[in-house]
């Protein structure tokens, strides 16, 4: 059977597995006809793209596009920037480029090099948390620095630091253990000592 753009069929008719009613519509942009579930047809409405010409849309031309703001899972913040933009060149392969890099660049002007580095004070959270890396803040929380190994260092005393703030906890309770069983040697000693008085008393009496 030959159906025209805007017949409405049940899914059953045109090998659909559900029930649905499904209506026959043109993508607006390649002009391909598709089964559209007629209550999607509803809330996006009858001009829908096709999933292909929705993926071939970049930026904000996407109607799925949301900013291209997205939190990673260590707190850092990752921005994906159109070949356009001035800050392009600071992008990786993928076009995305993380926050706190972007604010400085926009702060001085210019793209950063790839061996500045961009650290996070932690004015307002800690260091290393995941809200201390998602606080962008120039200059309040960020701090350009143009070698490598300062922040290198900066990393490796954190971690030495938070070993041995580990190490310290550990050796604490190991010293309160000692402590409970030094207390209950000293009270069987003391047992013992006032046993040992007693018997001594029975014999002299004796």
């Amino acid at each position: 059977m030959n159906y025209q753009v805007g017949d409405i069929v049940n899914g059953a008719r045109i090998g659909k597995a559900d029930s649905h009613r499904y209506i026959l519509v043109q993508c607006p942009q390649c002009h391909k006809v598709r089964w559209y579930r007629t209550d999607f047809a509803e809330k996006r409405g009858m001009e829908a793209l096709c999933n292909h010409c929705v993926h071939s849309r970049r930026g904000g031309a996407n109607p799925r596009w949301k900013g291209g703001r997205i939190k990673l899972a260590k707190g850092y913040i990752r921005i994906r920037l159109q070949p356009g933009n001035f800050f392009y060149p600071m992008t990786d392969k993928c076009g995305n480029v993380l926050e706190h890099r972007l604010v400085v660049a926009k702060a001085l002007g210019r793209c950063l090099l790839p061996w500045e580095i961009v650290h996070h004070r932690g004015a307002k959270y800690p260091s290393g948390s995941n809200e201390n890396r998602g606080d962008n803040r120039y200059p309040e929380n960020l701090e350009l620095l143009s070698d490598k190994r300062w922040h290198l260092i900066d990393s490796v005393t954190r971690v030495f630091i938070q070993k041995q703030s580990q190490r310290i906890t550990v050796l604490e309770a190991e010293l309160t253990l000692l402590r409970s069983q030094l207390e209950k040697a000293d009270g069987m000693i003391m047992e013992m000592e006032q046993l040992k008085r007693k018997k001594q008393g029975g014999e002299v009496n004796a």
